[in-house]
């Protein structure tokens, strides 16, 4: 779980590094739900109790599940982390979410896969948000 964590880690910071030596600099217009209350609570609701369990039950118990019979591991993880990265698409800024939560997706239900219990992708995912979360709140507030 906490090696998930991690490489969900160095995959985002070594993204947004390339990104950020290119010069791009995404804006996704999230800077204003950490400036106020009422956002932020549910914010950290929905992407810490909500996410990762309908996320994981979804995109690594259905999805991956259904697939990994059929296309076997590797090819089931990259689609469902694929599927993964397109549910978080929520405002033109996000498109340069897309490869690094797929490739995080893909992670996630490897380590389903390896671990055996969709406990240990839900977990990451829960630690990798609330990550998320408290890098959001220290910059942002």
């Amino acid at each position: 779980m906490f090696g998930l964590l991690i490489a969900g880690l160095i995959v985002s910071y070594a993204y947004f590094g390339a990104l950020a030596a290119v010069g791009i600099e995404p804006d996704t217009e999230i800077k204003e739900t950490y400036q106020s209350a009422g956002p932020l609570i549910v914010l950290a609701m929905l992407s810490l109790f909500f996410a990762p369990f309908a996320e994981e039950v979804f995109f690594r118990g259905f999805v991956f599940g259904g697939l990994r019979g059929r296309w076997g591991t590797a090819w089931a993880a990259v689609a469902s982390g694929a599927l993964f990265a397109l549910a978080h698409i929520g405002n033109p800024g996000t498109i340069y979410l897309l490869p690094p939560v797929a490739a995080i997706g893909a992670l996630f239900a490897l380590g389903y896969a390896y671990s055996g219990s969709i406990l240990t992708s839900l977990l990451a995912h829960f630690l990798f948000n609330l990550f998320a979360l408290g890098a959001g709140i220290a910059e942002y507030s």
